[in-house]
């Protein structure tokens, strides 16, 4: 069935109405809550919508790989409970703060995304999560919505498992984090600062890193993560939120509906692309085992799909250029080294990045 149902890049979840016919969960959740009015419409709440959103996005990648799919998850679970998820809750918990839902007075689609994030850690250690006053609030404010509480009261309802089936794999950070954001900017003619965290001579991971965390919790961020982005009074951190930021700052997204659920399952599906190249096959241990069949499946099928998205467009949401298109750059450049002979078959993409 997943050819079939006409979808651009064909994935679970899904969702369809209609016409409209989206992948990409984030993706569908942002169209779900522009379609019913759960989104914030000034930029400082729109800032906060989407750090929030890639927050929880680490939160939940962080969990996932970094501890329920390990092997030895349960050695490892003492230590992120008494380290990583007191680290993380007591950042939700301030970013928070007073209000009722975590952009202000109004629900909204993160909120739905926090409540289900929040619901997996209190799972997994009811005692740290009910130290926090304001976010064990929050679940309750949540759970007692009266559609909530009776969706959830329905046999429609899953509370359990959380997860499906899986693989191993592991996780590191790349360099590409960043690079959308300075082409961006340099699109844009905005000068800036590219500050560097790096200790050349460093022999551990302790000492390369000992720069950035000396200086992370005095930048004032709600997040402090690596990139980061400070003009005035805007303190960003989370790649895809700063993006998303520029982009409106700069004209530089989509205005209508049908654009705005284009640029919003691109980013995604770009996003899945990165964790796929990077996941599970630059830091395999078998990556020469795997390099074979991804040149001869998944990269194709990759570049396939993008290729149809772009379709005779000039740029990915159509004929102005727009911040998602800096993300697909830079993603395509990386596939593009890796298989020159793979990427140079499909001219609208070659055109698509020498018009860049």
């Amino acid at each position: 069935e997943k050819f079939t149902l006409g979808f651009d890049f064909p994935y679970v979840p899904y969702y369809i109405d209609g016409s409209v016919k989206l992948t990409q969960s984030n993706a569908i959740l942002r169209h779900l809550g522009r379609k019913h009015g759960l989104v914030t419409t000034d930029e400082t709440g729109l800032v906060r919508q989407d750090v929030l959103e890639q927050q929880l996005v680490d939160i939940r990648m962080g969990l996932m790989i970094g501890l329920l799919f390990k092997p030895n998850f349960v050695d490892l679970k003492d230590k992120y409970i008494a380290e990583t998820l007191t680290q993380q809750l007591d950042a939700l918990s301030r970013f928070l703060g007073t209000r009722q839902w975590f952009t202000g007075n109004h629900i909204n689609y993160v909120d739905f995304l926090a409540y289900e994030i929040l619901d997996w850690l209190r799972l997994l250690n009811a005692d740290t999560v009910n130290k926090y006053q304001n976010l064990v609030q929050f679940l309750d404010r949540f759970e007692n919505l009266p559609a909530i509480k009776a969706y959830m009261k329905s046999p429609e309802f899953i509370s359990w498992p959380l997860f499906g089936p899986h693989a191993k794999w592991g996780f590191k950070n790349v360099r590409a984090l960043a690079q959308p954001i300075r082409l961006l900017l340099a699109y844009k003619g905005v000068k800036f600062t590219d500050r560097h965290y790096d200790r050349p001579g460093a022999t551990t991971v302790e000492e390369y890193k000992g720069d950035w965390w000396a200086e992370r919790d005095s930048l004032g961020m709600d997040f402090p993560n690596l990139p980061y982005y400070i003009d005035g009074d805007v303190k960003l951190s989370q790649s895809v939120a700063i993006m998303r930021h520029l982009g409106r700052k700069h004209g530089l997204v989509a205005t209508d509906e049908t654009g705005l659920v284009r640029q919003d399952m691109l980013e995604q599906q770009l996003v899945d692309i990165r964790f796929a190249f990077v996941v599970h096959l630059c830091f395999s241990p078998d990556f020469e085992t795997l390099k074979d069949k991804y040149l001869a499946d998944t990269l194709p099928q990759q570049l396939d799909a993008l290729s149809r998205f772009l379709g005779t467009r000039q740029w990915f949401t159509g004929n102005h250029i727009n911040y998602v298109d800096f993300w697909a750059y830079e993603k395509m450049d990386w596939l593009r080294q890796f298989s020159p002979k793979t990427f140079i078959k499909y001219d609208n993409l070659v055109e698509f990045m020498i018009r860049l």
